[in-house]
């Protein structure tokens, strides 16, 4: 699933890997301790970490003044 990279963000916070897809706001969580490949996303089972850790994420780029990704206009 990773052959076509979309803007996306991540965090790793312990052995959690958080994704923020940009383009659709998709969230995806994966305890890298047991799943070093990411195949089993836990957003939905987990949904209070998933979004602890998106919290954490949105902070540290306001923090930092991270530039969101925006639409290309010459992409149709």
């Amino acid at each position: 699933p990773r052959q076509s990279m979309k803007p996306c963000s991540a965090l790793r916070s312990g052995d959690y890997k958080l994704i923020h897809w940009w383009e659709d706001h998709r969230l995806e969580l994966y305890d890298l301790s047991s799943d070093i490949g990411e195949t089993h996303d836990l957003a939905a089972t987990q949904p209070e970490r998933a979004l602890s850790l998106y919290d954490k994420l949105s902070a540290w780029r306001h923090q930092v003044g991270a530039q969101s990704p925006r639409p290309n206009p010459q992409r149709n």
